[in-house]
């Protein structure tokens, strides 16, 4: 079926001073993604092939696998690309990619002995009396009688059923059935136009556990077989990365709250932003890599939180736009409920003018980025005292809506309790504040804040390096507080997060 290609797509080589040992294994590339588990790119061709797209479209590597070949093309004209589990086919005509029946191509090429040594059953043949295509697909998908395989074939191997017709999805990926379901073994298979699926009915040590399907590789099958042109599926150099290729979330889902740390690999740029939601991700470079934390604020809206990058060249070219998003699932951080009543007194501190130059000041004073961490391993506990607020608590003051949360963590003690540092850091704020009464926050590094809040003295300066434990200041009541006791907060970003995943050894700050 497909002759030695007419013209081959090159994979643009990069320079070797870039290939290092910490190149991700797969990344990136202009228009589509390099695969280093077998050595080739898929990408989308500007006026030509989308097989990028269409793999997505397809199912991605859960149905195709992995890319085992370059584009090529074929003897009909038109091109081709090979993966573990199926071939796609790019058609011009209708600016679509569609996946090719690879498996009658082994039918034509006189392959069906082999493949029945290998527990592929034989391709089954019509008795001709059928000439209608819809009362041959009737016929053919009546031969689905295994119930697991017909399962699988209607959700076409996607984890979750698609939003297409089952039937018609089944057929896209896996084409019309052509045999019926076959005992070969450990597994009863059943062949398509386009692949093999089996459905494993013994327990045997290192193989697909008993009572799953899976897609057989019908693209290995066919490289196996010679079907494709020798140079399609040579190995070739990696091809050059994208300005942000490749991007690793320390976590996918986080609840209200919560810290998310973003690792680049960006090799190619010399200056990289990002956002989480409407605050910054400060990103520091480490060689071909960045880092950046990010906090998700305390009340965020529950769903789908965008990651943005934008990048900038060595030309100084910026590259942003829909590639360059990466989605964060927001849970509720579940936290409680909290009513105070406070007097007139107090209450004359929460001016709206008030709020809004306190939250600016630490807004500015959080949002420096120190491009080095200066702490090492988990933060400390400031004092070994009962929690009276924890972080978060939704707070209905004097009956009112509980329209705000808790910024840090309350702990009770008696005024003048020594308060230390949490870890190591120089002091970027130590002074009298409206609300928070006296105050000190230390510079981490890497965008990481911790504050203390509501203190009777102050016992550093700005600009004053502090070590882990060292006394920083003493417990208070200044500010608006109802009695003496230690705020104690951090922030990521400029946003407030739970200080408690920041004093779990190991979780998110050994970067």
């Amino acid at each position: 079926m497909a002759a030695a290609p007419a013209a081959e797509h090159a994979q643009r080589s990069w320079p070797a001073s870039l290939l290092a040992a910490d190149v991700p294994l797969e990344y990136r590339t202009p228009g589509g993604h390099y695969f280093g588990q077998t050595g080739f790119a898929v990408v989308d061709e500007a006026g030509g092939p989308q097989f990028w797209a269409g793999m997505r479209h397809l199912g991605g590597i859960q149905v195709l696998g992995y890319p085992i070949s370059r584009p090529y093309l074929g003897q009909d004209g038109l091109q081709y690309q090979a993966f573990q589990r199926g071939v796609l086919q790019w058609r011009p005509d209708s600016g679509e990619t569609w996946l090719a029946n690879v498996m009658d191509w082994l039918h034509d090429g006189g392959h069906d002995d082999w493949l029945l040594s290998l527990g592929v059953p034989r391709q089954r043949k019509d008795d001709g009396s059928l000439t209608d295509f819809a009362q041959i697909k009737a016929a053919r998908l009546r031969w689905l009688t295994n119930a697991p395989i017909t399962r699988y074939f209607m959700q076409a191997g996607a984890a979750q059923p698609s939003p297409i017709d089952s039937t018609e999805r089944g057929i896209a990926v896996y084409g019309l059935p052509t045999s019926l379901p076959e005992q070969h073994g450990p597994f009863i298979a059943q062949r398509f136009q386009r692949g093999v699926l089996q459905y494993w009915t013994e327990a045997i040590p290192g193989l697909p556990l008993k009572g799953t399907v899976v897609g057989a590789l019908a693209g290995d099958l066919a490289r196996q077989a010679g079907i494709f042109p020798a140079a399609a599926t040579a190995a070739a150099a990696p091809p050059v990365p994208a300005v942000i290729g490749h991007v690793a979330l320390s976590r996918s889902s986080v609840a209200q709250g919560r810290t998310v740390v973003a690792r680049l690999w960006a090799p190619l740029a010399r200056r990289v932003a990002g956002t989480i939601g409407d605050n910054p991700l400060l990103l520091a470079q480490r060689g071909s890599w960045w880092v950046g934390i990010g906090g998700v604020e305390r009340l965020e809206t529950v769903g789908a939180l965008p990651l943005r990058l934008v990048a900038e060249d060595q030309h100084g070219t910026l590259h942003a736009g829909p590639e360059l998003v990466e989605h964060v699932a927001v849970s509720s951080g579940h936290y409680p409920l909290e009513r105070f009543w406070i007097g007139q007194a107090q209450l004359a501190l929460l001016t709206p003018e008030t709020i809004a130059r306190e939250v600016a000041l630490l807004g500015e004073v959080t949002t420096r980025l120190t491009p080095q961490r200066l702490w090492s391993g988990a933060f400390q506990r400031p004092l070994n005292a009962p929690i009276t607020s924890p972080f978060g608590a939704r707070r209905s003051i004097n009956g009112g809506p509980p329209n705000t949360a808790h910024s840090g963590v309350d702990y009770g003690a008696a005024t003048g309790t020594p308060v230390p540092a949490c870890a190591t850091g120089r002091v970027a704020l130590a002074e009298g504040l409206t609300i928070r009464g006296n105050a000190v926050y230390l510079d981490h590094g890497l965008g990481v804040y911790s504050g203390y809040a509501h203190l009777s003295q102050l016992h550093v300066r700005v600009g004053e390096p502090v070590e882990r434990g060292q006394v920083i200041g003493q417990v208070g009541a200044t500010g608006f507080a109802n009695g003496p006791h230690l705020h104690w907060e951090v922030r990521v970003g400029g946003v407030n997060v739970a200080p408690v995943e920041w004093i779990v050894p190991g979780a998110i700050h050994d970067l």
